[in-house]
C-alpha cells in the first residue's frame, strides 16, 4: 500500500468508521480482517486509509497529528481558530452538529433531527474544526494555493482526477472532481 492509495481510495480497505477516536486501533482492527481488495485496485471510500496516511504523518515528523497540521498547514495558511483535532476544551464554542434520529428510515423534512454524536479525535479522517472565517481561508487555498504550504506543482495534483469514482465522477487527493454542464466541480463533503 502506498501514500497515493491511501490518498486515492485505492489501497484496498474497507471503509472504516467515523466514530472512531484511536486510528492506530481502528487500522490494526480492521487490518486483522483483511483487505477486500487488492492495493492499487477500483476506488473504495475508506476513512481507515485516511486515518493510516495520518499515522504515516506522525511516524516521519515524530509528532502528533493535530500539532503537525497546526505548524505546518492551519498557522502558514493564516488559520488562526482552526485546531488540528477535535477537544473537549474546544466543545463549548463548537456549533452541534444534527441528524436524523432513525437510521432505518427515510428522513424527510417534517422529522426533528437530534443532537449528533461528539467526542475528542485526532485522526487524519477529519478532526479539524474551524470557524466560518477560517473556512473561507482554506478555500482560497484551494483555489489559488500557498506556496509556503505546498508547491505549486503540489497544490496543482490536489485536484487530478486520479480514479474513477463510480457515481462521483473521479477522485484526486482528499477532492472529489465533477465535470458537469456548468463546469468542473472540486470538493468534498465533510462534518
Amino acid at each position: 500500500v502506498t501514500l497515493h492509495h491511501l490518498l486515492t481510495h485505492t489501497a484496498g480497505l474497507p471503509c472504516g468508521s467515523e466514530w472512531c477516536p484511536d486510528s492506530l486501533a481502528e487500522t490494526a482492527l480492521l487490518g486483522s480482517l483483511g483487505n477486500p481488495q487488492p492495493p492499487g485496485g477500483a476506488y473504495h471510500y475508506s476513512n481507515c486509509g485516511y486515518e493510516a496516511a495520518g499515522d504515516v504523518v506522525e511516524a516521519v515528523t515524530g509528532r502528533p497529528l493535530e500539532h503537525h497540521l497546526e505548524q505546518a498547514v492551519l498557522g502558514p495558511l493564516g488559520m488562526t481558530q482552526a485546531r488540528g483535532a477535535i477537544r473537549s476544551a474546544d466543545r463549548p464554542h463548537e456549533v452541534l452538529g444534527h441528524r436524523p434520529p432513525d437510521v432505518d428510515r427515510p428522513w424527510h423534512r417534517d422529522i426533528d433531527q437530534i443532537p449528533d454524536l461528539w467526542f475528542p479525535s485526532c485522526t487524519a479522517d477529519g478532526a479539524v474544526t474551524a470557524t466560518p472565517e477560517d473556512l473561507a481561508v482554506y478555500a482560497r487555498f484551494l483555489l489559488h494555493g500557498n506556496g509556503e504550504v505546498l508547491h505549486p506543482l503540489d497544490h496543482e495534483r490536489l485536484g487530478q482526477p486520479y480514479v474513477p469514482a463510480p457515481g462521483e465522477g473521479h477522485y484526486g487527493y482528499g477532492l472529489r472532481i465533477t465535470t458537469e454542464e456548468s463546469g468542473r466541480s472540486i470538493g468534498h463533503s465533510g462534518g
